[in-house]
């Protein structure tokens, strides 16, 4: 018999509570998760398998740039209207070719922005998107390091 350890807190990956917690999501509102991390106890979670159609927050998990691809949910789900976040490991962490300026701009490619950032521990962070036709262009993303 196999038994799988998930250490969220060695790898870093926020843990459900920790989400719900800085991403300010409403007691009793339904969520989805899409794309979490393979070695996260996400994977094995309720909310890993909920359609994020169906769901009031969407939380995506982008680990690599080829990941984003695998968003359309949760682009969607943002174009729609409803709460939708992106969570990202920080720049510099070991392990992820995502940089800040092309994250955004790939992000841009998919029709949303992101409004708003909110640092989810040491390692990741979280982007909230609105569509495109909601969002400033002009103005700087709340809450990335150098934002006035």
């Amino acid at each position: 018999m196999t038994i799988a350890v998930y250490d969220d807190e060695a790898l870093g990956v926020p843990e459900l509570a920790q989400l719900e917690r800085g991403l300010h999501i409403p007691r009793g509102h339904r969520m989805a998760v899409v794309n979490a991390p393979v070695d996260s106890a996400l994977r094995l979670s309720a909310v890993s398998r909920a359609n994020p159609y169906d769901a009031d927050v969407v939380i995506a998990f982008a680990t690599r740039r080829k990941e984003l691809a695998r968003l359309k949910a949760a682009y969607r789900t943002a174009s729609a209207g409803r709460r939708t976040w992106v969570v990202h490991p920080d720049p510099d962490r070991p392990g992820t070719d995502l940089r800040w300026q092309w994250f955004i701009a790939a992000l841009r490619q998919y029709g949303v922005n992101a409004v708003q950032q909110v640092p989810l521990g040491r390692l990741w962070s979280a982007v909230l998107l609105r569509p495109i036709h909601d969002a400033h262009l002009g103005s700087q993303l709340v809450g990335h390091p150098g934002s006035s």
